[in-house]
Order: structure tokens, then C-alpha cells, then sequence
């Protein structure tokens, strides 16, 4: 170790109980996530950064160490969060880096709901990040998950985070020795079939351009149909079957080589073609004007000493990335003022015949009906007060209309599908059938002396 490393590194130690954790965003059994402030010794703070601490016996977050020796040789990136301090001890490496602010790029599309254009101003920028990442360093980096929840998007620029799982490329070895990653986003490599490449991550972004164009997780079956949806035009479709082959071979070589041809695909179809030629004209909502204070020893470098090499046929993405919803077409009725009011109408009728019925529903436990009152009080107040309740409760959520729904409210109603409507749906018939039971149990019963 150098004099200069053992000097972060003490300074570092010197630090780490000094952090106040504001708020945990993961933990697991080999990494903790924390958003913390650096308190200084006259009580005032600086942050917030995003700490990671990672067990050193999982050989998770490698990557980190890269990065962080890099950007202290003089690396500056656009897309990758500056790291502060990384260091290790027998048992975890701790890293503390930039936090990122703004929304990721799952939020961002529940916002402003999914598009051509939307995707014409995010992806080009995401194919870059990730192209930093393969040519900046070497051997190239491989993220190797790639997803909505991973990227970040502020300011009108796309970051790239969590490389815990991120890894070398290694030329000679012909697999894995650890499998992981979120399936739906991850190459058939990365669970068993080779080793991972930079074509592993040209995959992933297959799936992300899908994810942007229809806001929906990829599955095998859109994979096995060929991507075949009436809202992305066939030459999107030829892009995305070819950016996710099963053969890493077959793929796109990079992830520049990607987005020409999605670039190339949005120039033949129409309404995308004025998102890749012209600026948007919607301008972007106003940001928190955040940027994490330098620290000792550990600010980042004022010369940006790396940029992309220049490629023919390859321009780097500057497009601004839109934080407010495009003008939509004429005649487009997604936008129509008057669906939004029926919508909003008909919620309201539901909701107000929902509390009417379940309101009548827990009088009757007051009120006993005199064909219930053979039953026990038990039966009759889990009826009324829950089994009633629920049934319509459920019935509510199938007849609301939930598109302005999932728009204000994204965490709430934003994953809301017909999986999860089953997953309700059988419960409360659980619920039903509990209570049938029950019932049937008090009828059986004999009365109670009077």
C-alpha cells in the first residue's frame, strides 16, 4: 500500500463512526444500503451521500474498488456517481459515494406513462452510460444488472448505480462462479450458460428499451413471440429480438452498435422521427439544486481526463431527457380532457356505492337481520364487519378506473396487473371460505341454554 492509499485509509477509518444514518434503503443478508450525513466536529453536516457495506466473503462489489481507483487517477464520468471513500476491512468493504437525486428510470416512465418519443430522449443516454462502462475501463466492466430500478435519471442526465454485482471480463473463463441478477433483465449466460460479456449487458438493454416502450417487465413468452405488440413498430421489434438472442453472438457487439440501430428504427417510425432530429419543447421540471460538498482528499477531479473515443457512424447522445410528458398527438385519447373527467366521475360513483353498501353492511352487526340471528355473534360480525367489506372492497378495485390512479399514485397502483388482481382475488376467497366455515360450524352447534 502507498503512503497516499494508507492516508485515505486512515482518514477513511477516522471517519466511519462519524456518519449519521438518515435513512435505509436495502438490506440483506450480505449488503446494507444507508443515506447518510458526514457530521463534522463543530455539529455542522454535509450530504447526503449513499453509503453501501458489503460482506467481503460474497466477492460482491469488486467494481467499486475499480471505479474508485480510477476516479482517483483522474477518471470523470457523466453517468457514474463519484466515490468518496472505499475501504475494507477482514469483513466488509465500506463505499461512500455521491447521492443521486432525482427519480429512477422505472418512476420516471409511470410518470410520464410510456412512449416513443420518451424513449428517443432516455435510451440513446442509457447506451452510452453503459458504453463508458465497457470502454472506460480495462478490462471492460459489466454491470450485469441492468433495470428500470437502476437507473437514475436528474438533471436531464442518466446515471448508472448498484454495481455490486458488476464484474471483469475475463478472456479465459468460459462461466460465471456466481449467479446473479434480476431474471427479467439478466442474459440466459448469466444463470449457468457461459460467462458474461459486454453483450450480456447489450441484453439487458434490450429489455430496458422494451421496458420504455410499453412500461412492462419483460417475460420469456414476449421474448419467445418476438417482442410482437401493436405499440412498437416492426423495425423496434427486428432491434429488440436481435439485442436479446439467446446466442450472446447474435446480439448487438455493443452497446453503441445498439443504439444506432435503435436510433436508425426511430428515423423509420413516424412519430418518433422528430424526437431523434428535433429538442423537445417541453422543458424539464425544476430539480433539487443539490451537489455533495468535496471532501478532504476525496474531490473529485475539475478536468474531465476520459471521453468516449470517437466512433464512425456513433455520436454521443445530447439529447436532454424530458421530465415533463411530451405533447401528445392530435386525437390522441389518452389525453383527452373528457376521459380524465368520466374517469374521475365514475370513481367517485363507485366509491360512494362502495361506502353505502359496506356501511349498511356493518349496521347490520348492530341491527342483526332476524335470518341471521340464528347464528352465532361471532359469525355474524365477521360477516358483516369483514367478509361484506372485503367482497366489495375487491369488486371496487375491479370497476375503478386505474389509469389516473397509477398516474398520481405509481408506487401504490403503478404495479397493479392481473397478477396481482388474482393474488387478491384469491384471498378473498379465503376469506369466504373461512367464514362459511365458520358459519356452518355455528349452525352445527347446539343452542346454548337459556
Amino acid at each position: 500500500m502507498t503512503n497516499d492509499a494508507l492516508t485515505q485509509y486512515l482518514n477513511s477509518l477516522s471517519r466511519q463512526d462519524r456518519y449519521r444514518v438518515d435513512t435505509s434503503l436495502k438490506a440483506s443478508d450480505f449488503e446494507h444500503t444507508d443515506v447518510v450525513f458526514l457530521c463534522a466536529e463543530d455539529g455542522t453536516e454535509s450530504g447526503p451521500f449513499i453509503r453501501k457495506t458489503i460482506k467481503r466473503d460474497t466477492g460482491l462489489g469488486q467494481a467499486y474498488e475499480r471505479i474508485f481507483e480510477q476516479q482517483q487517477a483522474g477518471f470523470t464520468s457523466s453517468s457514474i456517481p463519484f466515490i468518496h471513500e472505499c475501504y475494507a476491512d477482514e469483513t466488509k468493504l465500506t463505499v461512500v459515494m455521491d447521492y443521486i437525486a432525482g427519480e429512477t428510470l422505472q418512476d420516471l416512465i409511470y410518470r410520464l406513462d410510456p412512449s416513443p418519443e420518451l424513449t428517443a430522449c432516455l435510451f440513446p443516454q442509457i447506451c452510452d452510460a453503459v458504453n463508458e462502462l465497457h470502454i472506460a475501463f480495462n478490462p471492460p466492466l459489466i454491470h450485469r444488472d441492468l433495470k428500470p430500478s437502476n437507473i437514475m435519471v436528474h438533471n436531464n442526465r442518466v446515471f448508472i448505480i448498484d454495481f455490486g454485482i458488476a464484474r471483469d471480463l475475463k478472456d479465459q473463463a468460459s462461466s460465471d462462479t456466481m449467479h446473479f441478477g434480476t431474471r427479467a433483465y439478466a442474459p440466459p449466460e448469466q444463470f449457468g450458460y457461459g460467462q458474461t460479456t459486454t453483450r450480456s449487458d447489450v441484453y439487458a438493454l434490450g429489455m430496458l428499451l422494451y421496458f420504455c416502450l410499453v412500461e412492462e417487465t419483460p417475460s420469456s413468452a414476449v421474448v419467445e413471440a418476438r417482442f410482437k405488440d401493436a405499440r412498437i413498430s416492426p423495425p423496434l421489434q427486428d432491434v429488440l429480438v436481435k439485442a436479446t438472442a439467446f446466442d450472446p453472438n447474435n446480439r448487438y457487439a455493443s452497446a453503441l452498435e445498439l443504439k444506432a440501430a435503435f436510433l436508425n428504427a426511430m428515423q423509420n417510425h413516424g412519430s418518433g422521427a422528430s424526437a431523434v432530429n428535433q429538442q423537445p419543447n417541453y422543458a424539464p421540471a425544476a430539480q433539487a439544486n443539490y451537489a455533495p460538498p468535496a471532501q478532504p482528499n476525496y474531490a473529485p477531479p475539475t478536468q474531465a481526463s476520459y471521453a468516449p473515443p470517437a466512433q464512425p457512424g456513433y455520436t454521443q447522445s445530447t439529447q436532454p431527457v424530458p421530465l415533463q410528458p411530451p405533447q401528445a398527438p392530435q386525437g390522441t385519447r389518452e389525453q383527452h380532457p373528457a376521459r380524465t373527467i368520466v374517469g374521475v366521475v365514475w370513481n367517485t360513483l363507485v366509491a360512494l356505492a362502495a361506502l353505502v353498501v359496506i356501511g349498511a353492511s356493518i349496521s347490520c352487526i348492530f341491527n342483526v337481520p332476524e335470518n341471521m340471528a340464528q347464528y352465532p355473534a361471532i359469525v355474524n360480525n365477521t360477516g358483516y364487519g369483514l367478509v361484506i367489506p372485503a367482497i366489495v372492497l375487491y369488486i371496487v378495485l375491479l370497476l375503478l378506473d386505474k389509469s389516473r390512479l397509477k398516474k398520481r399514485f405509481p408506487h401504490s397502483f403503478g404495479k397493479l396487473n392481473w397478477r396481482s388482481l388474482l393474488f387478491i382475488g384469491a384471498f378473498v376467497l379465503i376469506v369466504t371460505f373461512a367464514f362459511l366455515t365458520l358459519a356452518a360450524i355455528g349452525v352445527s352447534l347446539p343452542p346454548t341454554a337459556g
